[in-house]
């Protein structure tokens, strides 16, 4: 709903901000609040948090209106497991105009990749993250936007490492899910798009 609308999100390796392809922006309707969530882990000092926030605003509705969707999978990773995969999907049900991707995992993600299924069979690959990072998680923006037809899927792959021999793993003997919290893990694909005319 117009009222849940995702702007934009920030996680480490995050350098630029986010810059929508030209003539497009995200609508945020008069009288409608803003809200930004944090998560924040303690570090055992005081900290002050300096976040800015800077919004462009057009002075006449740009041409396309953009969105932000993402997709996650419920998933249990087993001790130990070196090479445990997870998926998720979403079809569209109108045209649309890809032009940025992101994929987010935590500290036990290994790799994660974009393929878009066309109605008539055919695939393409949008993204491939093959040495994901937590440190490294910029929105890799297409330099050729990708027109996905109503009806085509995309799928979202990635693996995870919850082994002894992931340096980054806080604990490979614990079974893992979804959680808030790094040493926890998410799996949630997200790109941005525009409805095509």
């Amino acid at each position: 709903s117009i009222a849940r609308r995702f702007l934009e999100g920030y996680a480490p390796g995050k350098m630029d901000p986010m810059t929508f392809p030209e003539n497009t922006g995200v609508l945020i309707p008069k009288g409608h609040k803003l809200s930004m969530q944090f998560h924040y882990t303690t570090n055992g000092r005081q900290t002050v948090d300096e976040t800015l926030l800077g919004l462009y605003m057009y002075e006449e509705p740009p041409e396309h209106e953009n969105f932000t969707r993402s997709v996650a999978s419920v998933f249990r990773i087993p001790p130990y497991a070196r090479e445990h995969e997870a998926a998720a999907r979403y079809t569209f049900d109108e045209d649309v105009i890809v032009t940025g991707l992101r994929a987010h995992m935590h500290f036990r993600g290994k790799d994660m990749k974009f393929r878009a299924v066309y109605p008539d069979g055919t695939a393409a690959e949008l993204l491939s993250v093959p040495s994901y990072s937590y440190a490294w998680q910029p929105t890799y923006q297409l330099t050729q936007p990708a027109l996905l037809p109503a009806g085509t899927t995309v799928h979202v792959t990635g693996t995870f490492d919850n082994s002894e021999h992931n340096p980054a793993n806080p604990d490979p003997s614990k079974e893992i899910t979804f959680g808030l919290q790094s040493w926890d893990e998410m799996f949630i694909g997200y790109w941005t798009y525009h409805v095509a005319d």
